[in-house]
C-alpha cells in the first residue's frame, strides 16, 4: 500500500474522531454552516484557521484527490488531543491494542490486516454517530411546551477571575428522560452530567469569556443563557497544548506592564529555549464590561507586534479579537508570506486567505503595527498603518463588547488600546502605565467618510 493511501486511511480515522467529538451527526448530513461552525471551534482551540472550504474538501464536499497538507493535518489532530500528523500516527501504529499498523519492516499481510482494523473502526464510529443522530432526531419532539417552560437552568460564579468555579441552579424532575448533561460553552468535549433529582452543579472554567452554557437532555438543548466570566484586568495565558490542555497562568511579576503589555524577560527566554514543533499560543485577555459600547457602531485602535522569531513560528500569527455578546470580531496579522493561511471574522461573515485577498494583512513585524478598526450600522472598515485595507459588511450583530484578546503565535506585544462608541466619545483606554504615547493623540477620531 503506497504512503498516499496509507494516509488517508489515517485521515479517515481522524475525520471520525473529530466526528465523535463534535456529536451533530454524520457528516453526510453537515451543511455549509456546519463546517464554518467547526472551522471557528478549530481556530478557538489551537489557533490556526482552517477555511470552511478547506474542511469541505478535507471531507470531501469539494472534489479533491490529494491528502491535505501538513499544516492542515497536524491542526486537525492538535484538535483531538495529539501533538502532530506524526504523533497522531505512531500512537495508532503501535500502542492500541486491536488498531495496530504494523511498520514497513512486517508482513504485508500484517500490514493490510492493520489497515482494515482502522478502517472497520472508522466505519464502526461513523455508523455509531449515525444511529444516535437518528435517535436524537426522533427525540426532538419529545418534550411539550409545558415541561420546557418548567425547566429551572440558572448559573453563578463564585469568585472573580480565571479559573473559576460556576454553581448551576437546575430543576429538571418533572423531565422523563433518561440522559441530564450541563454543556459549558460551545465546545461539545466540555459536557458533563447531573443528577436529575439534585437541584446543583459546579463546574471549573480554566479561560475567560462570555459563553453560553446549555441544559442538554436526551441529547437536545432545553435552555440555555449567557455566562459572563471576566477576568481582573488583563492577564495573560500560554496554551493550551496537547500534552496540558489547561493553560499555563502567568504570575503578575510574569506580567509587565512598562509603557506596553509583554511577558517577563525571564518567560520570553524559556519560551525561546524550549523546543516544541509549534510554539506556545500566547494570549492577553481582558474580559469586562465596556460601558454598553455597542461592537456595530464603534472604533477600536491598537499598535502590536510578533517578538517570535524562531523558525517553528516563522509565521508570526497574530490576531486581535473583540468579544461580543452575540459573536466575535477576529481581526488576523501574519508575515507577507504566509496569508493564505488566516482568516478574517465578523460573527456570521467570515473570509479565508484561501480563497480570499487577504495579502494586505501581511505585515513586517520589525516594527510596530497600528491597526484601527471602524464599525458603522454593521458595516467594518479595517486600517492598517492609517491607510484602509480592507472593508466588508456583516448580518449578524456582534452585540455588546465584553472583552478583548490578543492572541500570538510564539511571543507578542501590545502598545496601547482603545475604544470609542458612535459619538466617538473615549469609552477605554490603556497605554500599560505610559505616562505619554507620543505616537497618538487623545482627541477623539474623526470617522473616515
Amino acid at each position: 500500500m503506497d504512503k498516499l493511501q496509507n494516509d488517508k486511511i489515517y485521515l479517515d480515522l481522524c475525520k471520525s474522531l473529530i466526528e465523535e467529538r463534535m456529536a451533530w451527526g454524520t457528516s453526510a448530513d453537515w451543511s455549509n454552516q456546519d463546517f464554518l461552525a467547526l472551522s471557528r471551534k478549530i481556530m478557538e482551540e489551537t489557533g490556526v484557521q482552517l477555511s470552511g472550504t478547506t474542511l469541505k474538501r478535507v471531507w470531501g464536499k469539494i472534489k479533491y484527490q490529494s491528502i491535505p497538507n501538513t499544516n492542515t493535518l497536524n491542526t486537525l489532530v492538535r484538535f483531538i488531543g495529539y501533538e502532530n500528523w506524526l504523533s497522531f500516527k505512531a500512537h495508532y501504529t503501535d500502542t492500541k491494542a486491536g488498531t495496530a499498523i504494523h511498520s514497513d519492516t512486517k508482513t504485508n499481510k500484517r500490514k493490510k490486516n492493520g489497515f482494515l482494523k482502522i478502517s472497520i473502526i472508522s466505519l464502526i464510529a461513523i455508523l455509531c454517530i449515525s444511529i444516535i443522530s437518528f435517535i436524537y432526531r426522533d427525540q426532538e419532539n419529545s418534550f411539550s411546551t409545558a415541561d420546557i417552560k418548567k425547566v429551572v437552568f440558572k448559573s453563578k460564579p463564585v469568585a472573580k477571575g480565571i479559573p473559576n468555579t460556576v454553581v448551576f441552579n437546575y430543576d429538571v424532575r418533572h423531565l422523563k428522560a433518561s440522559d441530564f448533561k450541563i454543556q459549558q460553552y460551545w465546545d461539545t468535549s466540555k459536557r458533563f452530567s447531573i443528577d436529575p433529582q439534585h437541584h446543583e452543579a459546579t463546574s471549573i472554567y480554566y479561560y475567560p469569556g462570555y459563553w453560553r452554557a446549555k441544559l442538554i437532555v436526551d441529547g437536545n438543548v432545553l435552555k440555555q443563557h449567557d455566562l459572563h466570566i471576566k477576568s481582573t484586568g488583563w492577564m495573560a495565558t500560554l496554551g493550551p497544548s496537547p500534552n496540558a490542555p489547561n493553560p499555563r497562568y502567568l504570575l503578575e511579576d510574569e506580567l509587565v506592564k512598562d509603557s506596553m503589555l509583554r511577558i517577563s524577560d525571564q518567560v520570553e527566554k524559556e519560551l525561546l529555549q524550549t523546543y516544541l514543533e509549534s510554539p506556545h499560543i500566547l494570549t492577553y485577555h481582558n474580559i469586562r464590561d465596556f460601558d454598553q459600547l455597542n461592537g456595530d457602531n464603534m472604533i477600536c485602535e491598537t499598535m502590536i507586534r510578533n517578538t517570535y522569531t524562531k523558525g517553528n513560528g516563522v509565521c508570526q500569527n497574530s490576531q486581535i479579537l473583540l468579544l461580543g455578546s452575540k459573536g466575535p470580531i477576529i481581526i488576523p496579522l501574519a508575515i507577507p508570506g504566509c496569508t493564505s493561511e488566516i482568516g478574517l471574522m465578523f460573527n456570521d461573515a467570515y473570509q479565508s486567505g484561501k480563497n480570499h485577498d487577504l495579502s494586505a494583512f501581511g505585515v513586517d513585524f520589525s516594527k510596530w503595527q497600528k491597526l484601527r478598526l471602524e464599525t458603522k450600522n454593521r458595516q467594518a472598515k479595517i486600517f492598517l498603518n492609517d491607510q484602509l485595507i480592507h472593508s466588508l459588511e456583516y448580518q449578524q450583530s456582534i452585540g455588546q463588547i465584553s472583552g478583548l484578546r490578543f492572541r500570538f503565535l510564539g511571543n507578542g506585544e501590545v502598545q496601547y488600546i482603545k475604544l470609542w462608541d458612535a459619538n466617538n466619545q473615549l469609552i477605554y483606554k490603556d497605554h500599560f502605565a505610559a505616562t505619554t504615547t507620543p505616537s497618538i493623540s487623545e482627541t477623539n477620531p474623526q470617522r473616515t467618510k
